[in-house]
């Protein structure tokens, strides 16, 4: 549990859109479970989404926050790439940070990086 600045509107957009994503991922490999929790730090609090689905290959992991990519085969009208884009510009905004790790096959791990906020900040 963590307090952090940002809009409660965008925040929702960008929550759905990893949930989204994962659970596609997991439709699309027929296996997988989504994890998601919090670490609290100092500097630092992390929002982790976790899947163990099909994972990301390293050639498009250096482009997934780009505008307009995507690997979304299950639905051809959701194709518009633009999701992992605006969850970045949205972390940007917040003074946080958007990241990847994956293994392709295995998992995907999403981590937001929120800046903590202190009681002088408040």
């Amino acid at each position: 549990d963590f307090t952090y600045y940002g809009n409660n509107i965008l925040t929702q957009h960008m929550l759905f859109n990893l949930i989204k994503n994962s659970l596609i991922a997991i439709k699309e490999a027929g296996k997988g479970k989504m994890e998601i929790k919090l670490e609290k730090g100092t500097s630092i609090n992390k929002l982790i989404f976790s899947d163990t689905a099909l994972g990301i290959s390293k050639q498009l992991l250096s482009k997934i926050f780009d505008q307009f990519e995507t690997r979304n085969s299950f639905n051809v009208d959701e194709k518009s790439g633009l999701g992992l884009a605006f969850c970045k510009m949205v972390m940007q905004s917040y003074g946080g940070n958007i990241s990847c790790s994956s293994e392709v096959n295995k998992h995907a791990q999403f981590i937001l990086s929120f800046p903590s906020i202190t009681k002088n900040d408040q």
